[in-house]
């Protein structure tokens, strides 16, 4: 994947999801683009860490498709 394109990309998930800014994603091709798993641990209100996942699926242009996240 292009160096300009995963640039792009990680400011839009970092500007939807703060709590994984700064975390570089694992990138994995697809047939119909790339998957990019960004994983971060944020504390709860109580100080127990809570794991937090947010998976980018983005066709071979750049194009963010889908963005899901774990709760």
């Amino acid at each position: 994947m292009e160096t300009h394109l995963l640039t792009s990309i990680c400011k839009e998930v970092y500007r939807q999801f703060p709590e994984v800014a700064g975390v570089s994603p694992k990138v994995t091709k697809r047939p119909d683009g790339h998957l990019l798993i960004f994983k971060a641990s944020v504390k709860t209100a109580d100080g127990h860490p809570l794991p937090r996942t947010v998976r980018a699926v983005v066709d071979q242009n750049g194009k963010i498709i889908k963005l899901t996240t774990s709760k």
